[in-house]
């Protein structure tokens, strides 16, 4: 893990991870910073990309659980078509036979012969 120091620049503190690199060309180690932000007043004010980079950090830490619905409904095509389309075709038969007076053989040829 990189060592987090900082330097004053100009009157201002600047933080920074110094990471020990071996350059294997020249055969001695040197050091690579990576600046993380600025300290002002004692307060670590992180720049852009630190900020994204733990804003991302923070996002994969969650835990991802179910999604509540908001709404619930039933749709279904099939079974109210076939009632709609039964209702439909019988329904004026029905009511022609039930208002005058009802014969048994034409109550069932009504189901069986249409």
């Amino acid at each position: 893990m990189p060592k987090e120091k900082s330097q004053k620049i100009n009157g201002i503190e600047y933080v920074y991870y110094d990471k020990p690199v071996w350059n294997a060309e020249k055969k001695y180690g040197t050091h690579k910073r990576e600046y993380i932000g600025k300290r002002v007043d004692g307060q670590f004010i992180p720049n852009k990309s630190r900020q994204l980079q733990q804003e991302l950090e923070q996002e994969r830490k969650k835990k991802r659980g179910p999604v509540p619905s908001v709404s619930c409904s039933r749709l279904f095509y099939g079974a109210t078509y076939l009632f709609d389309s039964i209702n439909a075709r019988y329904y004026r038969r029905l009511k022609a036979m039930l208002s005058g007076p009802v014969p048994t053989d034409s109550f069932h040829s009504l189901f069986l012969h249409s």
